[in-house]
């Protein structure tokens, strides 16, 4: 079901005086007129619906439309004399509903609303108007569902959630809110049976449903259950109804959100039921009920006032996630030519928009604040209401698609929204990464082998990621606990750094995680992942003041993966600085920290499965998955570095993806840590064979020359003495790195700071077809 509301701009007609309409003793801020057409003069109920701005109290704890009544909302006529009214509905959000009690030919009514002095009750007529079905929902109260007074008793109790005139007792859901929860109906009217005989009464409902005509129960479906979809004979009662009028009840409760409730009638069955229907909206007298859209809204204390209406239009759900994104449209109902089109709006998630009619994609459900801002000369005039934005309960006829929000939300700037919508959006981008890879095929097919388009999204879409990332750190978002930053960040950084080789932005990442979270060990963690990016970059000044600034965060004594993680990342510096006995030091201290350490055999289980893993993913050319099981061991089995195989296999990758002087670092490491590993012999050729694809000769023979002279019982001789009679390649030399835009990329992670901000991203534009409106 689509909810519709409406706000409508209009110059004040009621009196004003000192700020405030003064009727029927009372004053009031704001006003609506309700102009009836001919087609409903007749009508003795009216309905209309708008949102109040928040200027209805809501504290009434008990039933806020009865309290309300008369305080803070008023009905007048034409003539400024109060007429019954019911407050339906208030909320969620700035949402109201009332009915009034229309008298024939009178074509005119004015909504007053939103106390402007002391709260004075105003007396308000009695409703004796008996047409229409009222239908109310109320919060579920814990009761026998064997039996209608106590369900009755219960939803006496039961905090109210909204009412509204329905056609007939056949819902499947609760229509007063977008959100489905447990709640207990209500349905009271009169019923007018045209032809008087026995009828079969039939109530089918998930949980109790009970009918009472004339205070007589005819018909139930008591106790918790599912609905039936047969006409049971134990659920068949057969009632006598003369013709005429007839007091009608129906109690319904669900215990949780999967409600249905459904009534019919068979007139003269035979010995079985054979066609029973709903009870028709003309029994109820339906057509007595009018729907009339509430006029322009005015204030007494503003001239003008911006006027939009908003429908939801559809949603998309998100794997792994409860909640769906939905899609919201905004239509700007105030003149063009009194604000001349200068308009603004904040959708109340840190994202704006200036189109005239715009749509918006929520990442989550939730009330938010929309302001609709417009200019008329030198002055801002601005309307601000809450809104209910839930997955709706129907679907549109057309469903919505991801590809329907992606141009929308590749232009949020994440750094202004709530911390759990930028990790809905960060899902929402992996989803489609997910899409257009193949989901799991992912796993199976290189990003080298990729199409050109499919290789293009992909990364397009993990850059969105990681610069959604930067930008929610490095700005002022509160994230929900310390775990959060750490997890986002993490995830981020891998992401910028293994898979887009972008180790500056890693290192930002892992910098501002750093300062913004409090927690001392994680604070730690992130400065040495970026100290281990600043190793990778070939900067070991940066490393060590990085890993000064974690050292002195943590807890030493802690065992945790945080505390493990920074002497790892420790003892790689010392292996890079040539402080081997250091090193060793540090990688054991890394593996009693680790609390997910493994015992032998599951540590020898791990290496033997991480590295044939890896040596597989190598050698099919799946650097990604490659890297991904690398960092896997190395996170769980931090002293791998001592053995030196995982060294070794990180310097093919690094050779594999192009990162010669890296992969040949990582020789002189092994060395460092331990020149005994059985691994030496092989990390020096890739070192020599890194050196000669950066067209160093004496650099890849000072490898070899290393082979040869100390390792002589290597199998490798022969192939290192082949290599140093190799001529000199063409191939030009590397520049050097930009040391200084590298440096700021791993500048020292302290509380106090600061990051390069990104710069400001459009808000959403239209994100859905406009047939899907």
């Amino acid at each position: 079901m689509f909810r519709f509301f409406a706000v409508l701009s209009c110059l004040a007609t009621a009196v004003l005086a000192a700020d405030s309409y003064e009727i029927a003793g009372g004053s009031f801020k704001a006003m609506r007129e309700i102009n009836v057409p001919s087609a409903a003069l007749k009508c003795p109920v009216l309905v209309t619906a708008f949102l109040h701005e928040g200027l209805i109290d809501l504290d009434s704890k008990t039933d806020p439309c009865a309290e309300n009544a008369g305080k803070t909302v008023i009905v007048v006529d034409k003539k400024k004399k109060v007429v019954p009214f019911r407050v339906l509905q208030l909320g969620p959000g700035d949402f109201c509903r009332i009915a009034i009690q229309a008298e024939e030919k009178n074509n005119e009514y004015t909504v007053y609303y939103g106390c402007a002095g002391a709260v004075t009750p105003i007396d308000v007529p009695p409703w004796t108007s008996n047409v229409g079905l009222l239908m109310e929902t109320r919060r579920f109260v814990n009761c026998d569902m064997d039996k209608a007074d106590s369900v009755r008793e219960a939803f006496r109790k039961g905090v109210p959630i909204g009412a509204d005139y329905v056609d007939t007792v056949y819902h499947g859901y609760n229509p007063m809110v977008m959100k489905q929860e447990s709640f207990m109906s209500r349905y009271t009217g009169t019923l007018v049976v045209n032809q008087g005989g026995t009828y079969a009464m039939i109530v089918s409902t998930h949980h109790c449903g009970f009918a009472l005509i004339d205070g007589r129960e005819v018909a139930s479906h008591p106790g918790r259950h599912g609905r039936s979809w047969e006409a049971k004979p134990e659920l068949v009662k057969r009632v006598p109804l003369t013709q005429g009028p007839h007091k009608f009840e129906f109690l319904h409760a669900s215990a949780d959100n999967d409600a249905s409730i459904l009534l019919c009638w068979e007139l003269n069955p035979g010995e079985k039921v054979a066609k029973p229907v709903p009870i028709p909206p003309e029994a109820f007298q339906a057509e007595a009920v009018g729907r009339i859209q509430a006029a322009p809204a005015a204030h007494a204390d503003s001239a003008q006032v911006p006027d939009f209406e908003y429908q939801i239009t559809g949603s998309v759900p998100l794997p792994d996630n409860s909640e769906q994104m939905i899609c919201v449209r905004f239509t700007n109902r105030t003149a063009s030519a009194t604000l001349k089109g200068k308009t603004t709006w904040d959708f109340g998630d840190g994202q704006t928009s200036t189109e005239a009619s715009p749509y918006h994609i929520y990442l989550k459900p939730g009330l938010f604040n929309v302001t609709l801002s417009g200019q008329i000369g030198d002055n801002t005039f601005s309307t601000v209401n809450r809104i209910d934005v839930e997955q709706p309960v129907r679907q549109p006829e057309k469903a919505h698609t991801l590809d329907n929000y992606l141009d929308a939300l590749e232009k949020y700037d994440a750094g202004k929204l709530p911390p759990d919508h930028v990790l809905a959006l960060i899902q929402a981008f992996e989803f489609k990464i997910d899409q257009v890879a193949g989901g799991a095929g992912r796993d199976d097919i290189p990003i080298e082998q990729m199409l050109k388009p499919t290789r293009e999204a992909v990364l397009k879409y993990r850059k969105l990621i990681v610069d959604s990332v930067k930008a929610s750190l490095t700005r002022d978002v509160k994230f929900n606990g310390d775990h959060e930053i750490r997890d986002i960040a993490l995830s981020a950084g891998t992401i910028a750094r293994d898979l887009l080789g972008d180790l500056k932005t890693a290192g930002q990442i892992y910098n501002a995680a750093a300062a913004k979270i409090q927690n001392a060990d994680m604070s730690a963690e992130c400065s040495a992942l970026a100290a281990d990016v600043a190793l990778d970059m070939g900067l070991p000044e940066a490393a060590k003041r990085l890993l000064d600034t974690a050292e002195k965060r943590m807890n030493k004594t802690a065992i945790n993966t945080s505390v493990a993680t920074v002497f790892r990342v420790k003892g790689d510096y010392l292996s890079a600085i040539g402080d081997g006995g250091g090193a060793r030091e540090a990688f054991r201290t890394a593996q009693e920290r680790n609390f997910l350490a493994k015992g032998y055999a599951e540590k020898v289980a791990l290496q033997g499965s991480a590295s044939r893993s890896a040596e597989g993913f190598l050698k099919a050319k799946h650097y990604e998955r490659a890297i991904e099981m690398l960092r896997v061991w190395q996170n769980e089995y931090h002293a791998a570095a001592i053995d030196g195989y995982i060294t070794l296999l990180f310097a093919e990758y690094w050779f594999a993806k192009g990162e010669y002087d890296l992969a040949a670092s990582l020789a002189d490491r092994l060395i460092t840590v331990n020149p005994d590993a059985p691994y030496v012999d092989r990390i020096l050729i890739v070192a020599a064979e890194a050196k000669y694809k950066e067209g160093n000769r004496d650099a890849a023979q000072s490898y070899l020359q290393t082979l040869v002279k100390n390792y002589p019982g290597s199998p490798l001789i022969s192939e290192a003495n082949e290599m140093l009679d190799r001529p000199a390649p063409e191939t030009p030399k590397r520049p050097e790195k930009n040391e200084p835009a590298a440096e700021e990329a791993t500048k020292e992670s302290t509380r106090e700071s600061t990051e390069e901000s990104t710069g400001e991203r459009e808000s959403a534009e239209k994100p859905g077809p406009e047939t899907d409106a």
